[in-house]
């Protein structure tokens, strides 16, 4: 297994390191939360600490009765109260005021049971009294002092969690940010020769005077014998050695003011802003930290118990009274982020603090730099790094005091925890802008903070970018849900101002495409399009006028044609290999792995497992993607069929199809007969094919066409009237002639079957008997005509009784038509017109008799001959008077 690392500024830490860190972090997280964990109380208010929890809310003490309350509160009643934050912006708003109080004389710490009622508060006034109901209450269990319980504050559920968590969180955040100021300076350089940075520097100082030494015998040697220095460049040179020598040996002198003067200007600095914040909030001492992270980390905790750890009104304090848990969910983050960038930024001052140390020391060496001229780069670069180094305490000091006094003015006029928490972060943003003012102080700088908070990789930026996609993702789901319109005010207000931000933006892009198309339609626009279009004509003829005599030189130019063979015989030997990469493909999906490349060492048994191994799954979902493909298919065919059905038997969709145009709905109606006899033919297509693939004989059609299965062939709707067609359009007429005595041609009957049977028989005039006319075909297609034997009875008599057969007709009929003719006549002689049974026994005797037609009676003889028989015993119509 790979051994990933990451690269840190302590070294190589392996992941495996890191992962057992990180579950000994989270073990001992939850080891120590769990001991710290509390039990859950099942009354209606509980007491966490000196507050009291009543449903979702938090109750401070506000006082006690006295006689005479205005709020009809008995006198010497303890009372608790919470008030709902103010949205409305009025300046003289009226407020919902929730009370609890006890009876009087009753310890509330030891009550069981109190009273609530909530009432409309408007400046000091209690009025309107409602909801008034008598609650439980736990009674408060004795604590350990000094101790504060937090997790009952929360009824999420993972309180026992949170509370050890943020507690550590802010105390480690208020010890880092002491440290944190204690390196903004830099301890006064002392001159004593027994402090070591001055030994240090000493040393560095007596290697710089032996160069100096060097550089003097260099000068010497070089006047005396004229070899090495110039005259020039011993006049240039000797200033600067007599400058260095004497900067050398007082270059700790001289790093020593310069740090007491960037200490003197920052401290300065500092003590403008202190003494600013003295006259806004008054002088509680020179120091900032007024309000601790650790206070206000406990206050939120505990409820809003602690207040008076925290310096902050009370009026804001019971303001905020029951939305104190909910302030837990702006403290972690915001912790967190202060805490990583607090630490960022002590590893950035640590490393300042070192740099300078080091700068002091080899102060001597870099005014030696000083001397050569190739060697003035190094005294440049420690100047300037020393500058930066120096310069940034009093930046810091401007950024970092402005931001304390803002942060003041916060929290001194916050009127909910949230802003108080606000304040909070405004006091330590200096720490989280240190990338820019590390920027601004040097490379050397900026690239160890980069190391310690990579833009893509460090624990700041990734903190920050957590945070904020956790932000979106929350205000993203909260406006994605629906408010309730007497409560979420602020979730109401929160959306409106993101309704007018995208209003705003939404008509400021339509403004900036408005002024866009008014500048396309400007004159001098078209002029500008104009001329760039001509440009690209005149780059378009020299395009091709070039690309024309580059093709012109492969006629002439052997080297240019040899080139252009070889990059199409290359493209065409690419070709192929893609042609056969193609063809083995569709090989191995249709489960021929012949040409599948075999590896070394494989033979027998071995190869042919493999080459299954790849063949088959591949041969598999090539069918299974056919099939796939086909289900596809079925579901499109399917969804034309309602479509076309749906269309065609509203006349509401049409119109709505055909939309304007006047002829549209007949266009749609149209579309869907077209669509639905393309569907029926595909249909039927498709069953000819089964039929056809299963070798089915004329009697089987037969069977099929009257809605019986034959063999391995089921009978469906599309089987049944592929199976009609077919015998309908042979010329077998006997199967014909059974097909309409069978079929069922009702109008209940199945209206495509109909409909697809006369179609063919229309076709089929050579094998459709004389019998079947037009007018009973048409019958048959709109299910009023007679089925069964019956009704092909009445079929021929109606053709005998209008006089259709004539001699040449009779010889042209099929045998099958003329023997069903016969018994249709046998069967019902009377019923038939004696005129027309005449006039037919005349016309068979002139077929007889005429031998023209004689010749070509043949088999069709016997059977009118059966006809004749049957009319024996009618006369010859009587010959026409001359």
């Amino acid at each position: 297994m790979w051994d990933l690392r990451i690269a840190t500024p302590f070294g190589r830490i392996s992941k495996w390191s890191m992962m057992i860190f990180a579950a000994a972090l989270l073990a001992a997280s939850f080891a120590i939360a769990f001991l710290a964990s509390t039990p859950v109380h099942a009354a209606d208010g509980q007491w966490n600490g000196d507050a009291l929890q009543y449903g979702q809310n938090q109750y401070t003490f506000v006082g006690t009765a006295a006689a005479g309350d205005s709020r009809g509160i008995p006198e010497g009643s303890k009372i608790y109260g919470y008030v709902e934050p103010d949205t409305s912006g009025a300046s003289n708003p009226t407020k919902k005021a929730h009370l609890i109080y006890f009876a009087p004389g009753v310890d509330p710490g030891q009550a069981t049971a109190a009273t609530y009622t909530a009432y409309d508060l408007n400046g000091a006034t209690y009025s309107n009294p409602t909801g008034k109901t008598s609650i439980t209450m736990e009674p408060r269990a004795a604590a350990s002092e000094g101790t504060t319980s937090c997790d009952s504050s929360f009824t999420f559920g993972v309180g026992w969690i949170i509370c050890p968590i943020t507690n550590f969180f802010a105390s480690a955040m208020d010890w880092l940010f002491n440290v944190l100021a204690g390196f903004l300076a830099v301890r006064p350089v002392q001159s004593s020769q027994e402090n070591a940075l001055y030994r240090a520097w000493s040393v560095m100082r007596n290697f710089a005077n032996v160069a100096f030494v060097i550089g003097f015998l260099i000068i010497i040697y070089s006047q005396i014998t004229n070899i090495g220095l110039s005259n020039y460049d011993i006049k240039k040179m000797l200033p600067r050695l007599i400058i260095a020598a004497v900067l050398v040996n007082i270059s700790y002198w001289i790093c020593s003011i310069a740090i007491d003067i960037s200490n003197i200007i920052g401290y300065s600095i500092q003590d403008i802003f202190i003494s600013m914040r003295n006259n806004l909030v008054g002088g509680e001492g020179n120091n900032w930290d007024l309000v601790s992270w650790k206070s206000i980390g406990g206050f939120i905790l505990s409820g809003g118990t602690i207040a008076a750890a925290t310096g902050i009104g009370g009026f804001a304090l019971l303001a905020s009274a029951g939305t104190v848990g909910g302030a837990l969910y702006m403290l972690l983050p915001i912790l967190l982020g202060v805490l990583i960038a607090v630490l960022v930024a002590l590893m950035v001052m640590a490393a300042r603090q070192a740099i300078i140390t080091i700068l002091v020391i080899i102060s001597p060496l870099a005014f030696v730099a000083y001397l050569l001229p190739n060697t003035e780069k190094y005294f440049e670069k420690w100047k300037s790094l020393g500058m930066t180094m120096l310069v940034m305490f009093p930046m810091f000091s401007i950024v970092f005091g402005g931001s304390q006094l803002a942060g003041i003015a916060i929290i001194q006029n916050a009127d909910s925890i949230n802003t108080v928490i606000l304040g909070m972060a405004v006091q330590v943003a200096p720490v989280a802008i240190t990338p820019l003012l590390l920027k601004l102080s040097g490379s050397l700088l900026a690239r160890i903070g980069g190391i310690i908070n990579n833009p893509s990789r460090g624990l700041i930026d990734r903190t920050r970018n957590f945070a904020n996609e956790r932000r979106d993702q929350r205000k993203a789901k909260a406006w994605a849900t629906p408010l309730n319109r007497r409560r979420d005010a602020f979730a109401r207000a929160s959306r409106g101002i993101d309704n007018k931000r995208r209003e705003r933006e939404g008509w400021q892009k339509a403004n900036e495409a408005m002024v866009d198309a008014n500048w396309a339609n400007s004159q001098v626009n078209s002029d500008i399009q104009q001329r760039a279009l001509q440009a690209a004509s005149v780059k378009d003829t020299g395009d091709n006028l070039a690309q024309r005599r580059f093709e012109a030189s492969k006629l002439t130019n052997a080297a240019m044609q040899d080139l252009d063979l070889n990059a199409r015989a290359a493209k065409l030997d690419l070709d192929v290999s893609k042609a056969r990469v193609e063809a083995n493909w569709e090989e191995l999906k249709a489960g021929d792995g012949r040409n599948i490349v075999q590896p070394a060492g494989l033979a027998g048994s071995a190869l042919a497992t493999y080459i299954a191994s790849r063949v088959d799954p591949i041969s598999q979902n090539a069918i299974n993607a056919g099939i796939e493909a086909r289900r596809e298919q079925s579901a499109e065919h399917v969804q034309k069929r309602v479509f076309s059905e749906a269309l065609e038997n509203n006349i509401a969709l049409q119109q709505a199809a055909g939309g304007i145009d006047a002829n549209g709905s007949q266009r749609a109606l149209a579309y869907a007969l077209k669509e639905r006899h393309s569907a029926r033919r595909e249909a039927v297509d498709n069953a000819n094919s089964i039929i056809e693939h299963s070798n089915v004989d004329d009697r089987g059609t037969l069977e099929l066409a009257e809605g019986r299965a034959f063999g391995n062939v089921q009978i469906t709707d599309d089987i049944q009237e592929a199976a009609i067609i077919k015998v309908a359009s042979a010329g077998n007429v006997n199967n014909i002639n059974h097909l309409m005595e069978n079929l069922d041609i009702s109008p209940s009957g199945n209206e495509n079957h109909r409909i697809a049977f006369v179609e063919a028989l229309k076709k089929n005039s050579a094998a459709r008997p004389k019998y079947v006319g037009f007018a009973r075909m048409n019958a048959i297609t709109q299910g009023v005509a007679d089925g069964g034997v019956e009704g092909l009875d009445n079929m021929i008599k109606s053709t005998v009784e209008a006089l259709k057969f004539s001699p040449e007709v009779l010889v042209s009929q099929d045998q099958d038509a003329l023997k069903r003719m016969a018994e249709a006549i046998s069967r019902n002689k009377a019923q038939y017109d004696p005129v027309a049974l005449s006039d037919l026994k005349k016309r068979i005797d002139t077929a007889f008799k005429d031998e023209r037609l004689n010749v070509r009676l043949g088999e069709r003889r016997p059977h009118l001959e059966t006809i004749m028989s049957t009319l024996s015993d009618v006369p010859f119509p009587p010959d026409p008077a001359p």
